[in-house]
């Protein structure tokens, strides 16, 4: 075991005081409290270095980890340095609880540290104290371990009997995935006693093993009302255990994943959860695999409930029948403010039947967000009618979608006629060209719009030129994408016979 005796790291200590206080001197620099950063820093930069040991096979020359401790810690005191009174770990500040909200600690404003004990002691040292009594408790972005781990457990469970929103987000990064697995399960049991309404375990590379090791806390929370599985490794065997150890679903409010691997048969088994949480206003699986089977088991999951007010399905392969799936399930939402629905494949039958569905029972929608999903010109045109009747709209994104000129004026009609509040308008590469780029401008700038998406477009140069000076660059952001060389507004090619299908499918909606 890599070790250096504690009076040795003291002198260490001492010295780099008094060499940093001369220095600091002479060039005129202020560093408060210089004893107390350069204990935290070296504590720190120990820490990195004991758990470099740890985690190299085979055994590692005592001197390896000397010189990457004293190599480290060098660093750190050459940032504070010159950032002054600031301080630096590694380009940020050491971890250091944020006490700018009564009742809330959070570490997450600190860079990234590998905390061993006595470093753990030290950053947690608020949540040990004696009648702690927090309410919500950050520790993201900080690296337990074996150890490290045992002193998170008792100061979450010294804060048991006020504790309610844990963020556990990020905790065990680099560290093996034994010891990872060890340390998550210690720093969880230091909940059990905590009534938690909010639980965030994202970025925590949990797989099926992970989510078993959460068992226990989530099998003792029965009235959780938010609960993340944001990047999260979770398969369909780790979708499968959640649905297994979930114990009373029906309180849950909030439900995310997101850049998860689940696929279908994920999708499968968190439809069991969801259709057993009818109290669910904020559901995500986004970016997670799933596919059109699995898109129309979350949209029947979805029709149990009726109380949504976010739904966030984006990228994912839905296709036409799952976004006709989700506009029938919609019609039973109507507190619906958010609807992001990117990337879903759902092209123009699906785009359609779903707007219709939103303008008709979601009369507070605020944020439409359909891009990428194949939506045309004729798609557009169709839609323009329903968007026309949505009045709270604040933000409206078709990126992606080939709606050319004909579908941006009728959607630029449309909104225009809402009165809707809007703020925030993306077509980004949706073939706009002059006049359609003009209407929206007019738009952006009767409305106040703080963003207009423009990039990626057909716009002639001496129209773009006009509509910069109008609306500032703060408005319209990038525009390097454009093409400047289009020739003049051009005609949309539709296909007729698949307008006449769309026109018989809208009659039947």
């Amino acid at each position: 075991m890599w070790i250096i005796p504690q009076e040795q790291r003291d002198e260490v200590v001492q010295r780099a005081c008094a060499s940093l206080s001369a220095i600091a001197f002479f060039a005129g620099k202020d560093v408060v409290d210089v004893a107390e950063q350069v204990r935290m820093l070296e504590q720190s930069s120990y820490a990195k270095a004991e758990m470099a040991a740890s985690v190299t096979t085979g055994d590692r020359p005592h001197v390896e980890g000397v010189r990457m401790y004293t190599h480290v810690f060098s660093l750190e005191l050459r940032d504070l340095l010159k950032q002054g009174a600031a301080g630096s770990t590694g380009g940020g500040k050491p971890a250091v609880a944020d006490a700018s909200c009564a009742g809330v600690f959070d570490l997450s404003s600190g860079t990234r540290e590998v905390l061993n004990k006595e470093r753990a002691e030290t950053v947690l040292k608020p949540l040990l104290a004696a009648g702690a009594s927090f309410v919500k408790v950050k520790l993201s972005g900080q690296s337990f371990g074996a150890d490290s781990s045992e002193v998170a457990a008792t100061a979450l469970a010294n804060n048991a009997a006020t504790l309610k929103d844990a963020d556990l987000s990020d905790v065990i990064a680099g560290r093996p995935e034994a010891e990872a697995l060890i340390a998550l399960k210690k720093v969880l049991d230091g909940l059990m006693t905590a009534k938690l309404d909010s639980l965030d375990l994202s970025d925590n590379a949990l797989g099926e093993k992970g989510v078993r090791a959460a068992g226990d806390l989530l099998k003792a929370q029965p009235g959780l009302k938010s609960l993340t599985f944001c990047n999260d490794g979770i398969s369909k065997e780790a979708a499968a255990a959640i649905a297994e150890i979930l114990p009373a679903p029906q309180n849950l409010q909030k439900l995310h994943f997101f850049n998860n691997m689940s696929g279908d048969e994920g999708a499968f088994a968190i439809a069991h959860v969801l259709a057993r949480s009818t109290s669910m206003e904020d559901f995500r699986m986004s970016s997670t695999r799933v596919m059109e089977k699995g898109g129309l088991a979350l949209a029947q999951a979805i029709g149990a409930g009726s109380k949504l007010v976010k739904i966030d399905l984006k990228d994912n392969t839905l296709g036409e029948i799952g976004g006709k799936a989700l506009a029938k399930v919609l019609r039973n939402h109507p507190n619906l403010k958010h609807v992001i629905l990117s990337e879903t494949a759902i092209g123009n039958k699906g785009a359609i039947a779903l707007v219709k569905a939103l303008s008709e029972t979601a009369p507070h929608l605020e944020v439409l967000e359909l891009a990428c999903n194949d939506i045309t010109a004729s798609g557009a045109a169709k839609m323009a009618p329903f968007l026309m009747a949505m009045k709270c709209l604040t933000k409206v994104v078709l990126a992606e979608n080939e709606i050319n000129e004909r579908g941006t004026l009728a959607v630029a009609s449309a909104l225009t006629a809402s009165g809707a509040p809007l703020q925030e308008l993306d077509f980004y590469q949706c073939g706009v060209r002059r006049l359609g780029a003009q209407t929206l401008a007019k738009l952006a700038s009767a409305k106040g719009l703080r963003t207009l998406g423009l990039n990626g477009n057909m716009i002639p140069a001496e129209a773009l030129e006009e509509i910069v000076e109008a609306l500032g660059e703060e408005v319209l952001g990038e525009l390097d994408e454009n093409d400047e060389d289009d020739g003049g507004d051009g005609d949309d090619e539709e296909d007729e016979e698949e307008e006449d299908d769309d026109d018989d499918e809208l009659e039947a909606m």
